[in-house]
């Protein structure tokens, strides 16, 4: 991919390998990838800054469902936790879930009693009758669940 200035000139170039790496070259193909805003990140992460767990980013999006989402859908909001589960995994290396940790198999045996192979949206939303209706549900289930882990914990 390449990205050109005002005048139409070549400033930078873009290239993904096979599984969505990507580098980035001057117009004559000096590689500054490690002088990109990914890398500047990356170093900021490693100097004690932080990106959200999957659960506090799953909160944020609770206040502002419309600004992430553009609407409010239990479908919308697993592509984008998606999303930014691998964006986390890319950048860290690792997955956080943070207070989300079991909550899949809390959603599988609440509804089922046993271990499918759906998706903790997939069951919420076969069991309402819209996508709104599903993420409220989602966040409902979700504070019961946190609630009850924090119960669970104090307890141990």
């Amino acid at each position: 991919m390449l990205c050109h200035n005002a005048q139409g000139s070549v400033v930078a170039r873009y290239n993904y390998d096979a599984w969505g790496k990507c580098r980035v070259y001057t117009s004559n193909w000096v590689d500054i990838t490690e002088h990109s805003g990914y890398n500047n990140y990356r170093n900021y992460l490693f100097r004690g800054g932080h990106l959200k767990t999957y659960y506090d980013k799953v909160i944020e999006i609770k206040k502002k469902p419309l600004m992430f989402l553009g609407t409010i859908s239990l479908t919308k909001l697993k592509s984008f936790m998606d999303g930014y589960m691998n964006c986390l995994y890319e950048i860290t290396g690792k997955y956080d879930l943070g207070k989300f940790q079991g909550f899949r198999e809390w959603i599988e045996y609440r509804y089922f009693h046993g271990r499918l192979d759906f998706s903790w949206a997939r069951i919420i939303c076969f069991f309402n009758a819209s996508e709104e209706k599903a993420f409220w549900e989602f966040y409902r289930l979700l504070e019961e669940y946190t609630t009850k882990s924090d119960r669970d914990e104090k307890i141990d």
